[in-house]
């Protein structure tokens, strides 16, 4: 059973594989549609990559990054939205 989440804010998500060699899914839903850019960060805090800026429909959203480029360890997977919402921090691993 999913909790309602107040209007623009994010209410679930899910980054699958973990850990990964070539791509990562990032499945979530939203309340208001909005575009959102996505960010890459190494674990001392540096951006790696702007990833993708994506318009994100109300519910469920896919969206499937190509990290293949990356050196192997851990990352952050960030996201900010054109309204200002920030969805919570992913950490992923490059294997």
């Amino acid at each position: 059973t999913r909790v309602p989440a107040p209007k623009n804010k994010l209410v679930s998500s899910k980054l699958y594989p973990n850990p990964a060699r070539e791509y990562i899914s990032f499945d979530f839903d939203v309340r208001e549609e909005q575009g959102f850019s996505f960010y890459i960060y190494d674990m001392q805090g540096k951006l790696v990559d702007k990833v993708t800026d994506q318009l994100c429909h109300e519910g469920e959203n896919t969206i499937r990054f190509n990290i293949a480029s990356l050196a192997s360890g851990k990352y952050v997977l960030k996201a900010k939205g054109v309204k200002g919402e920030s969805m919570p921090s992913k950490i992923f691993e490059r294997k």
